[in-house]
This record gives structure tokens, C-alpha cells and sequence, in this order.
């Protein structure tokens, strides 16, 4: 969840559309969750942060799953701006060799934490679509790709079923 801006800002979303929704926001770092949880204070959120390696210490059984995971590969850590480097921990930011890391994990492991007709979305890197689209259509899930305002790919949906 980093900041939680993404838990929050949809929770916003939703009640402005009426719609009433349980939102559970995951982060391994404390130091994050700490972050999350004052912003969600000042924005009179009711997002419930958990402290998690991915689906750890999770055991619900969601509509909806978004992610925004780590997605920067090796190479490309190297090259970042120095103001990314200064403000943007590593743990938010590498996905290992590849950049694929959290990917694999997480849909490996979602089905697991998805009701029947469940929803997953993630945030992906340039590039990076066709690697999140194989793995999730290798797991069964009919997928679709949202550009960003830029048309650049940046959103790819998985749903079971």
C-alpha cells in the first residue's frame, strides 16, 4: 500500500459513487504502514492496513485486487533519477532481475484470496504486458490492458472465471 494514496483514493471513489466497500490495504514495510495510516486519518478513512509479506498474513477472500507492485528491473534501477533514488525506497521499487518478482508471486497466489468471479488489476512498468498477460491467462484468467493518458500501456486486468 506504500502511502496508501491508491486504498484511500479508491475508497473515495467509491463512496462518492455510493458504493460501500471493505478495503484491506497490504505492506511489508512498518514504516510505510505508519505512513498509510496517518494519511488515511487525515482523510477520515476507514481502509484497514495489514502488515504482510503479500498474502501472508492475509486470509479474506476479495471482489477486487489491486496492486501496484514493485516492478523496476535490475538494469533499470541503475538508471533512476536521483530524486526517485533519494525519496523512493528500494523495496518500493525493484521487482527483481526481471522486474516480474511480485507479479509471479502474487498470481500464483490470488486465486487463492479471489471470490468465483474476482477481479485482479495491476499497475505494470513499460514494457511489461505481455509477460503479466501470459502469466495471468497461464492461470486461467481472461485478461484486458488499460492505457494510461499517455497511451502507454499501464493497467492490466485479470478475471476469473
Amino acid at each position: 500500500t506504500g502511502s496508501g494514496c491508491i486504498a484511500i483514493g479508491l475508497e473515495k471513489f467509491l463512496e462518492e459513487k455510493d458504493i460501500t466497500a471493505h478495503i484491506d490495504a497490504v505492506d511489508i514495510s512498518t514504516k510505510a504502514l505508519k505512513v498509510a495510516k496517518k494519511n488515511a486519518k487525515l482523510n477520515k478513512s476507514s481502509v484497514n492496513f495489514i502488515k504482510s509479506d503479500l498474502f501472508e498474513n492475509v486470509k479474506e477472500k476479495y471482489d477486487i485486487i489491486v496492486s501496484n507492485p514493485p516492478y523496476i528491473n535490475k538494469e533499470d534501477m541503475l538508471s533512476l533519477d536521483i530524486e526517485v533514488k533519494k525519496y523512493d525506497p528500494t523495496l518500493a521499487l525493484y521487482g527483481g532481475e526481471s522486474g516480474l518478482d511480485f507479479y509471479e508471486r502474487i498470481i500464483n497466489n490470488c486465486k487463492n484470496h479471489l471470490t468465483n468471479d474476482g477481479i485482479i488489476l495491476f499497475e505494470i512498468g513499460i514494457n511489461q504486458e505481455n509477460d503479466v498477460l501470459k502469466m495471468l491467462e497461464n492461470k486461467g484468467f481472461k485478461t484486458e490492458i488499460i492505457k494510461d493518458y499517455s497511451g502507454v500501456n499501464r493497467i492490466v486486468i485479470g478475471y476469473l472465471n
